[in-house]
Parts: C-alpha cells; structure tokens; sequence
C-alpha cells in the first residue's frame, strides 16, 4: 500500500528545500539554485497522477494553475540558462556572463518583486498536495504505473517521432518519479526497471537541448557551415540512440535491471 502517511513524509522533505532554492535563485541568480527547484516541483507533481482533478474544488485548481505559471516562468529563465552553458560547451565566447533574453530580464524581475507571492503559493501548495493524499492499495498503485507504461509505449510508436519525444518524456519522468516515492516493497512489485527508464528519459533530453540549441544557434546565425554539420550530425545521431533504445519497450521496461 501507498499509505497517505508516506505520502506526506515525502512532501514534508521537499517543503523546506524548494522554498530555499527559488529564494536563493532570485537573490544569486544562481542556475543550479533554478534547476533544483524545478526538479523539486516535478517530484511533487508526479504525486498528482493518483489523485483526481475532478474532485479538487475551484479554489484547490487556483493553487494548480499558479504553481504551474511558476513553473512557466522558470523554464523560460533555464532554458536561457541551458543555452549559455551550449555556447561555453561550443567554444562561443561569452565572458562567464549569462546573456538573457528580455523576456528573461522581466521574468526575473516579476520573481524579485513577487517573492513573497511565489512564497505564499508554494506554500499553499504543499497544503494542497498534503489534503489531496489517501491511502492507495498496491492494486490501484499497480494498475496506474501499467496504465502509465501502455500510454508511453503508444506515443513512442506514433509518426513523426520527434514531435512527441518532448511529451514522452515529461511521461517517462513522473513514472520515474512516482516510483522514487512509493515504498521499496512496492516498486519491486511493480517489476519495473527504473534504471532502463531513467536510461532513455536522459537519452530524449540529450536530443531535446541538441534540437534546441541547433535552433537557437542558427536564429542567431552564430554557426559556420561546418559546425553547423557538426551539430546536426550529434542532434541526428542522439535521435537514432532514442530510436533503439526505444525498440521493444515495454519488454525492456518489465526486465529486472542487474
């Protein structure tokens, strides 16, 4: 069983720490601050999977939606943060400074000025995320994690590939996550082999920042003709990694990892 009390033992150890990393964030610009923060808030959602949405009142689904602009927001910021790093990576010269967008500017800026709003949700948040916990037998828990596979397994066959990848693995790390949270008796249960998911959710987010930067790289013009081969050769060879480790899915989902 999923007990409600282990469920809010594990929202209590996040509580304290992704409050910390979005105060630390706004006050040293610290990136790493950002992405611990970001991965906080995907741990927790994955939580949301169990419970049903239909059941949260009007006020309960105003604490969602802003946590999930929060989120918005953050990405925006990171995926500036993500772009940089690629330039150092790629030899671009940048001074050690970031470079943000404007967009980015103001969005830091509506961080600073809002902190004590983003505190207040968040902490509203965990209050939610607590209320919304019940106890959940290893049958339903079972019968969500299938669910869950079957549902990846059929994006993972659909045409053009790429297009659904992003999706897949937003897919891949709640199942990821939701397995992180449940008790080990339970995940053995289960039969899934994490370090396999694990595995090819890293795999689509190597193809996800080539795909991006690539991208990004040539709206800016920054790349020669030759780096620009370099870089879709890497983007294109990421995505045929995808591809087989892909192949039999759900046959490789079910194996014991050694």
């Amino acid at each position: 069983m999923f007990s409600q009390k282990a469920q809010r033992k594990y929202i209590r150890q996040y509580r304290k720490p992704v409050l910390e990393n979005l105060i630390l964030f706004s006050t040293s610009m610290d990136m790493e601050e950002l992405h611990q923060w970001r991965l906080g808030i995907k741990k927790l959602r994955s939580l949301h999977a169990l419970s049903n949405p239909q059941e949260r009142s009007a006020r309960a689904n105003r604490k969602v939606r802003d946590i999930d602009h929060l989120f918005q927001i953050t990405g925006i910021i990171r995926q500036d943060g993500l772009y940089h790093e690629m330039q150092q990576h790629l030899g671009f010269s940048t001074n050690g400074v970031y470079n943000f967008t404007p967009e980015s500017i103001l969005l830091i800026k509506k961080l600073e000025t809002k902190s004590r709003k983003w505190k207040h949700s968040l902490k509203e948040y965990f209050r939610l995320l607590e209320k919304e916990t019940k106890d959940y037998s290893d049958k339903e828990v079972l019968k969500h994690l299938a669910k869950s596979v079957a549902e990846i397994q059929k994006q993972l066959k659909k045409k053009p590939l790429p297009r659904k990848l992003h999706s897949i693995r937003k897919q891949l790390k709640n199942l990821v996550y939701l397995l992180e949270a449940l008790p080990k008796n339970l995940r053995k249960k289960s039969g899934l082999n994490s370090s396999y998911l694990k595995e090819i959710e890293d795999l689509i987010g190597q193809w996800r920042d080539a795909h991006l930067g690539l991208e990004e790289f040539l709206s800016k013009k920054m790349l020669s003709e030759f780096r620009y081969y370099q870089l879709k050769k890497n983007r294109d060879d990421l995505l045929d990694h995808v591809k087989f480790s892909a192949l039999h899915f759900k046959k490789k989902v079910y194996q014991t990892s050694a």
